[in-house]
């Protein structure tokens, strides 16, 4: 992130890194013939601050002109310019994606990370004042015909009354799907953390990275007793406070069951992982 902030003075002084490192992310990032470019903002950190590198800058008002688009047949995202060119926009100046305004952060973390990257949800949701008492829904949001969130509940002390009722099982499940038919909430959804670290390839602590890995997502149904049996041991390990329940997409449209498998690989001290007898 440092090394940026001198290739001025390097410039100045009668180096070659700046155009050296351009003609290195053209060649990294522009290999399929997408234009390279950079966003010029600062976005308040002053870490970005550093001589333009690459042709084609984006000042805030380019960004109007750029849309975000659906390739069907490789089923990838890209951004295109006004002309339906294909564009990878660098975050050069800083590692922290997650920090950027959420088209920026959206932009960069495809080129970085290759997959949609999005903190707007979890943003808005704690930006917005919340009485913890009734169930919060939000929408899905999209960009264009791109789905960049899914529907969320988070579900206060409407869902935890629910799913303390008693003291049979089934009014468990009553209770669930009664808040299910007031609020809208799908069948079949997935119980998520939101993350304390956002940003793709972001380097958090490693006791971070081991409370993400704990906090998997988790598929429920909520119309199955199996589901409405273990949900209070899920949200307890979990952790109310930072929980919510999303739409699962797709659905398990044509069954009646859906099942997670753990697949374990043993192997005897200092011998081989095996399959079936067979080396793995």
């Amino acid at each position: 992130m440092l090394y940026a902030r001198f290739l001025d003075a390097d410039r100045r002084m009668g180096g070659r890194a700046l155009p050296r490192l351009a003609g290195h992310l053209q060649r990294e990032y522009g290999f399929d013939g997408a234009r390279v470019t950079e966003d010029l903002g600062l976005h308040r950190l002053n870490v970005n601050a550093h001589a333009p590198i690459l042709p084609g800058g984006l000042t805030p008002e380019d960004w109007f002109t750029l849309r975000l688009a659906h390739d069907p047949d490789t089923d990838t995202l890209r951004v295109e310019d006004a002309d339906g060119a294909p564009l990878r926009v660098l975050p050069l100046g800083t590692g922290h994606p997650g920090l950027f305004p959420p088209p920026l952060s959206v932009a960069s973390g495809l080129a970085i990370s290759g997959r949609l990257f999005n903190s707007l949800p979890n943003s808005w949701h704690a930006a917005t004042p919340w009485d913890r008492a009734t169930t919060r829904t939000a929408p899905r949001m999209a960009v264009g015909d791109v789905f960049i969130g899914r529907r969320r509940w988070y579900g206060g002390d409407e869902l935890t009354t629910a799913v303390a009722a008693g003291p049979d099982e089934h009014d468990r499940l009553l209770a669930l799907n009664a808040w299910r038919a007031r609020h809208g909430v799908a069948e079949e959804v997935v119980i998520k953390n939101a993350p304390e670290d956002e940003g793709p390839l972001s380097v958090g602590a490693p006791d971070v990275q081991s409370k993400r890995l704990q906090q998997k997502p988790q598929y429920v149904d909520l119309t199955s007793a199996l589901s409405a049996r273990v949900l209070p041991r899920m949200l307890d390990r979990r952790g109310a406070d930072g929980c919510y329940l999303e739409e699962a997409l797709p659905s398990v449209v044509d069954g009646t069951h859906a099942t997670e498998w753990v697949v374990e690989v043993g192997r005897d001290a200092g011998g081989r992982f095996t399959y079936r007898g067979g080396q793995a």
